[in-house]
């Protein structure tokens, strides 16, 4: 549990060691274990936002009579600029309801 909530506030494992050793706990798992939890979450999240974005196209899907649906993309980059490596983009079905389908 403690990688996973290291993972949703964004705390690497020496991060998680300076938050419950000023709580006064023991630190978290060796080094080893805790790359093996991290890979874990890892595949469990992909998995489960696999399946939800699969499950919400299928949604948006059965309310048109053909593939022509309207979406939506967002995207950001880590760095300012189109140099950066690293980005993410979102794209969303405009249909009521709207689902995040990538």
């Amino acid at each position: 549990m403690l990688v996973l909530g290291g993972a949703l506030v964004g705390l690497n494992r020496r991060g998680l060691s300076k938050v419950v050793g000023t709580l006064g706990m023991l630190p978290p798992v060796k080094m080893r274990n805790f790359q093996k939890y991290e890979n874990e979450l890892v595949v469990a999240t992909r998995e489960a936002a696999d399946k939800s974005m699969s499950t919400a196209a299928n949604e948006v899907r059965s309310h048109f009579s053909s593939n022509d649906i309207s979406v939506s993309l967002d995207g950001t980059w880590m760095t300012q600029g189109f140099s950066s490596l690293h980005g993410v983009g979102t794209l969303i079905s405009v249909s009521n309801p709207s689902k995040v389908l990538d």
